[in-house]
């Protein structure tokens, strides 16, 4: 198979430019439907580490969005029992999950299905005082329309992608990379289309409770909370997590055949990505089932395995990362072939 390697941008096909920009744009804007927090001096940490999580772990991201979602999802369907809360949405169930509202007296919202029904006297109308989906929605820096273009962004590059496929035709390592931030990217766009994005600062909520009024969950409901956070980490957050990882990966697999520049390339490709996987799925191992962890630990002393662990699951991604770039020096000559219906696929890039 021919290997070329700069290919300026054509009348018709395809250029390397074109492929980067399309690439780049498309995961860049898969990685912005992740962020989903509220801004404030206590998530500076955030803004910091995000973007470094969704460009190495986008996987992770993903699972994390998904949890997100069925949490606001329960939490809401609890509350909307009660009278006076019928009209409670899942917008305001998310921003509650985030903390993006405060409340005077202070006290936790996600423990509302309990406090509403043990104070209906100052709790029974107090929905009224909640901002409302349109007000969350003016505070958000981003809105749907957005999302949906990301979100379309990403369908593109997968429809253009099969396509492509199944006419015989190569894809680059970059748009094999990039396929993966699409997966993930297409979950969080499903799942965050209407989340509100990016607060400034929390809204300001004061309760109708008397100051001798002191709000606290029941020892019952703590119990449950606590017993629920434990199901939603170690039951439902794990499951999907690896599925994610294991499909994440075999996106990367799937150019086991691809004719790299050199034949160590290929095996350190090969390698780099069995790697991702298994380290992948044992950190899954380490940070969730802690008391397996603490187990492993004592058995095997300060041998630091978990951090064996992230460095080689670190060092396999950033591999895996940096050869999608600089296979372009000498790249099949098929992956520069276009489709004659993609060129007017409207999308942003090439």
């Amino acid at each position: 198979m021919a290997l070329v390697g700069f290919v300026p941008e054509p009348n018709c096909g395809r250029g390397t430019v074109g492929i980067l920009w399309n690439c780049l744009t498309t995961i860049l804007l898969c990685s912005w439907t992740m962020i989903h927090n509220i801004d404030s001096e206590s998530s500076k940490h955030y803004k910091i580490w995000s973007p470094v999580r969704m460009l190495l772990i986008p996987e992770g991201e993903a699972c994390v969005a998904l949890l997100r979602f069925v949490r606001s999802w329960r939490l809401r369907n609890a509350v909307r029992k009660h009278r006076g809360w019928d009209a409670f949405t899942l917008r305001q169930a998310f921003l509650v999950y985030m903390a993006g509202i405060r409340c005077t007296p202070s006290l936790e919202l996600e423990d509302l299905p309990d406090l509403i029904p043990r104070y209906p006297n100052e709790l029974g109308n107090a929905l009224e005082r909640f901002p409302t989906d349109s007000m969350i929605q003016g505070r958000s820096k981003s809105d749907t329309i957005a999302k949906a273009i990301a979100t379309l962004q990403a369908a593109n590059f997968a429809v253009t992608a099969a396509f492509r496929l199944g006419n015989h035709a190569s894809l680059s390592l970059l748009e094999v990379l990039t396929a993966g931030y699409v997966l993930c990217g297409l979950i969080m766009g499903l799942v965050t289309l209407k989340w509100p994005q990016g607060f400034h600062e929390p809204f300001q909520v004061t309760l109708p409770v008397p100051g001798t009024t002191k709000l606290e969950p029941s020892a019952e409901w703590r119990l449950h909370r606590g017993r629920q956070t434990r199901t939603y980490n170690a039951s439902f957050f794990d499951l999907p997590m690896a599925c994610m990882t294991v499909l994440f990966t075999a996106v990367h697999l799937a150019a086991w055949n691809y004719p790299f520049p050199s034949h160590v390339e290929m095996v350190a490709w090969r390698v780099a990505c069995l790697v991702d996987a298994v380290m992948g799925l044992l950190m899954l191992v380490f940070f969730r089932i802690n008391e397996r962890r603490k187990t492993l630990s004592k058995r095997f002393g300060n041998m630091g395995i978990d951090v064996v662990v992230v460095f080689s699951y670190m060092i396999a991604r950033l591999f895996i990362i940096v050869e999608s770039f600089i296979a372009f020096r000498a790249a099949p000559e098929e992956i520069y072939q276009r489709p004659s219906w993609a060129a007017y696929v409207g999308h942003i890039g090439s």
